[in-house]
């Protein structure tokens, strides 16, 4: 049987029933994904996704696996041998374990290093029984806009009502509210990327976010008590912080995972917050969310506009004993010197270990240390051995095992070597490669990353302390702001 459907029947939530029992049966032959920007139907809107589906009987079970194809435009795409590649029911639940809905990917490269990072990295949430939660976390959307507006009040009511402006929002003493913080008002390891005032949105200037003192500021306002009930129950290691990463994204922008640490206070439902962990272990994830190759997992796993939460929950994250400790500790001192640039962190800081003042904001520092931490964890997600090749091991039902021969020669068709695997990811990325391009004549980022790379890699073969690029090193009390008085 053949039907034109949306895409959504095999990627959204609210079919993947459907789509499970189609893959389970061996019952789904193809599915072929379009785009309708080249008006294949007329009187559609052209970001209608559709797709045309095949599928079969018991009689001719689908045994060698489904052919995809995403992201056609016409017809003679489909003629294109590297769009198609081949999904069986187990893939689908080595990728997606949680929601068995279908990964979406542009080729057949990323189909085949898709899988070979899942095979090594685990989810970050496999839902049981029994449940794997190597972080011991959850997560939450504290204030939903939609439904929670009676809440939210403006700053003129309040100081209408005698309350006066604080650090934070507004307190009489017994009465404290505080600023609502939105998704749209941070970047990545970065609460202080926009402010809001009067209806007006605009982005913080160089000269705002190197003044520890400047904060933004936001639409609304909402009083503590609540806060403090959505929080009622929850485990929290760590309290003067969240860890929220951005909702609305799409994965043609230039980076779709967008993460930071934020002051502890009122978070809309535009940032999926990270309830549970240390604050030291806040640092380790924000930087895995950050990450290139922690973005490119996540691009795979959704064709939405917003990232559904379970989407969040199975993106492969390294577990947190299989860090080497040196590596621990090198990612962490970046994460803080990233994200600690204002006042507003300093018990966060403090929680973490760092009891220094905020670090100063350098934009080429920040880019150095970008870089250090991709190729950090281009090296966890993409281990290689002394000769640069893959690595002879993956996971399979909860256990490390050999590759088998069949497994090793498919990955060294496409990826000869983990390198190759670092600069075609880097490669998934467009628009940060015009950018660089347009502002330093290269693809800087892709350049640098590859060359740490590099070095970590001859650090691992020679068994000798991997020697940073930055003086001073990250989070170094040199590259900070004076201490204030006590």
């Amino acid at each position: 049987m053949g039907c034109i459907v949306p895409s959504g029947i095999a990627t959204d939530d609210t079919t993947k029933f459907f789509f499970q029992h189609m893959m389970d049966g061996r019952r789904l032959v193809s599915l072929y994904d379009f785009e309708n920007r080249r008006k294949l139907f007329p009187g559609i809107d052209s970001r209608i996704k559709f797709c045309l589906l095949t599928l079969t009987g018991h009689g001719r079970p689908a045994l060698e696996g489904s052919d995809f194809v995403f992201f056609a435009l016409e017809v003679a795409d489909l003629r294109e041998e590297e769009k198609h590649f081949t999904l069986t029911p187990e893939e689908i639940a080595l990728i997606n374990p949680n929601t068995r809905t279908c990964p979406i990917f542009r080729t057949k490269r990323d189909a085949e290093l898709t899988k070979a990072i899942y095979r090594r990295v685990p989810v970050l949430i496999k839902e049981g029984p029994p449940e794997e939660n190597p972080w011991g976390i959850e997560f939450l959307r504290m204030f939903d806009v939609s439904n929670a507006s009676e809440l939210f009040v403006v700053r003129d009511a309040l100081e209408g009502e005698g309350l006066r402006p604080t650090k934070t929002g507004y307190s009489d003493g017994k009465l404290n509210y505080h600023w609502m913080y939105e998704g749209r008002l941070g970047h990545q390891f970065n609460h202080r990327y926009a402010t809001e005032r009067d209806g007006l949105l605009r982005e913080l200037s160089l000269e705002e976010l190197a003044d520890p003192d400047c904060e933004v500021n936001t639409q609304y306002l909402i009083s503590a008590s609540e806060v403090h009930a959505r929080l009622s129950g929850r485990v929290l290691r760590c309290r003067s912080a969240f860890l929220g990463h951005r909702r609305v994204a799409r994965n043609t922008d230039e980076r779709t995972s967008i993460a930071c640490v934020m002051p502890s206070g009122p978070i809309a439902n535009s940032w999926i917050l990270t309830l549970g962990p240390s604050a030291a272990d806040t640092l380790l994830l924000c930087a895995a969310y950050n990450s290139f190759v922690y973005d490119y997992c996540l691009r795979n796993a959704t064709s939405q506009p917003s990232i559904p939460q379970s989407t969040s929950m199975q993106v492969p994250v390294p577990s947190r004993g299989s860090i080497h400790p040196l590596l621990e500790h090198l990612t962490t001192q970046i994460a803080i010197e990233l994200s600690f640039t204002s006042w507003a962190l300093s018990e966060f800081a403090r929680e973490a270990g760092y009891g220094t003042a905020p670090y100063r904001w350098d934009e080429e520092r920040r880019f150095l240390l970008r870089c250090e931490l991709d190729a950090a964890f281009f090296h966890l997600y993409l281990p290689a051995t002394p000769d640069g090749r893959w690595r002879h091991a993956r996971i399979g039902d909860g256990a490390v095992r050999d590759e088998t021969p069949e497994e090793l020669a498919e990955l060294s068709r496409h990826f000869p070597a983990s390198r190759d695997a670092v600069a075609y990811i880097m490669d998934t990325f467009p628009i940060v490669r015009r950018h660089d391009e347009e502002g330093f004549g290269e693809y800087r980022t892709k350049r640098v990353v590859l060359e740490i790379y590099d070095e970590m890699q001859r650090a691992i073969d020679t068994g000798l302390p991997y020697q940073t690029r930055l003086d001073p090193p990250p989070a170094d009390p040199r590259v900070a702001h004076r201490a204030r008085d006590a």
